[in-house]
Order: structure tokens, then sequence, then C-alpha cells
């Protein structure tokens, strides 16, 4: 009984080691939507509500878009700090997810990830056509002195706030030209293309020279199932005349 009364004596009277713990105010940031080509920032602060300082060792990205910046002075018990976290969109279009992995030294847990996500508005729409809920770059497109095969792409983002399908292309009757499009859902904010080519546009073209290939799409989008699209251009002229 001396014994057992020793042990839960020690057991008690041991100190409990002191631990510092980061409790961010949250730790994910979303920023919308916004244009291509800015670079956002945000303040992802948080307090040392353990009992012990905590250092912040390492702070690192998963992508060298995002730039994070921290302080490393030892953070008090509770003291209060934030890391500041900027994302470059600059050739970065559509949705995304990045993480900021935090590496505390004298807390527990020891790692903590934090999450930003947002969504690039792509330059090209900028005065782009709304078709329904799909914005394009353009709907029409020329192509001058083709002495070849034709090949375009044309891009767009749903900017709508579901998701539909592209369920048939079809071109211009009697024209040949191949078309490529996505076999899956489109989601708000995606960024998908239609790729049109036409390998010989001289076997298409017009006395004068000329060629048009008229696109259309039929899709699940409620705002306007049918989109149309045309792709022109005229040969290359031969003997410089």
């Amino acid at each position: 009984m001396r014994l057992l009364t020793a042990a839960v004596f020690l057991f008690v009277a041991a100190p409990t080691l002191a631990q510092g713990r980061l409790a961010f105010d949250s730790e994910r940031h979303d920023f919308g939507p916004f244009d291509e080509g800015l670079t956002v920032t945000t303040y992802l602060a948080f307090t040392n509500t353990g009992d012990a300082p905590v250092t912040l060792s390492e702070v690192r990205a998963s992508c060298g878009c995002t730039t994070p910046q921290y302080p490393t002075a030892p953070i008090a018990p509770g003291g209060r700090g934030e890391i500041v976290v900027a994302y470059n969109s600059t050739g970065r279009p559509g949705p995304f997810e990045k993480h900021v992995t935090v590496v505390a030294e004298g807390a527990e847990p020891r790692v903590t990830t934090l999450t930003i996500v947002g969504s690039v508005v792509p330059a090209f729409t900028n005065g782009g056509v709304a078709l329904g809920s799909a914005v394009f770059e353009h709907d029409a497109f020329a192509v001058e002195g083709a002495a070849g095969r034709v090949q375009h792409a044309f891009r767009f983002q749903n900017q709508g706030t579901a998701p539909f399908r592209i369920t048939s292309v079809t071109t211009t009757a009697g024209v040949a030209a191949e078309t490529v499009f996505p076999d899956r859902p489109i989601f708000a904010s995606d960024i998908a293309g239609i790729v049109v080519t036409v390998e010989n546009p001289a076997s298409i073209a017009r006395p004068d020279g000329t060629f048009e290939v008229g696109i259309t799409l039929e899709t699940t989008d409620a705002a306007q199932p049918t989109k149309t699209l045309r792709l022109t251009g005229s040969l290359a002229r031969v003997g410089g005349g």
C-alpha cells in the first residue's frame, strides 16, 4: 500500500511538459474569382495558445506561384503572428487550390497545412463572346494565306454556376473538317476548347480562294444549348499574283 501511494504521489507531482500550440483564425482562405494577371494576398493570423514559445522554422508552398512570408522570432504564449500568402495568377487561368506547410518548433502539432483557393478569370474572356454560360475568346476566327493544314482551338470558360456537357459537334454539311472536344462535364470556372482541323482547305475553297467552316455545338447548357462558331480563311496565293 505504501509503494502504491508513493507511485501515485510521484505521478501527480511530476511537472507537465510546457508546449506551444498554434491556433489559426482560419486555415483556409478563398479568394473567389479574380482577373488573370493579378497577384492576390491574404493574411492568415494565429495565436500561440500554449504555455511555451513557438518558432516557425519553415513555411513552404506547394508551387512557385505561391509565396509565403512569416515571422522568424519566437512567438511567446498568448502572442499573435501572421503568415502572408501571395498567389501570382499570371498565365494560370481557372480554379486553383494551393497548400502552404507550416513547421513550428515547440508546437503541438509541429506541422500545420494551410490552404488557399480561388478561380482566375482568364484574360482571353475579357471582351470575349458569351454563348450562354460559356464565354469564348471569340466565336469566329480567320486564317489568311493558308498553304496547308489549318487548325484552331476555340477556347472558352464556363462562367455559369452549373456544369454542362458538349454532347455533339458538327460542321457545315459537305465540309471535310475534324473536331475534338472534351468528353466530360465542364464545371463552373473550368476552361476548355474545341479544336477544329481542316487537313486540306483547298478542297473546300470557293473559286476566289476563300473558305468557311461552320461549327455547331449541342450542349446541356440550360442558358443556351446550341452554340455556333465559324472558322474562315483564304488560300495562299501562288506565284505572287
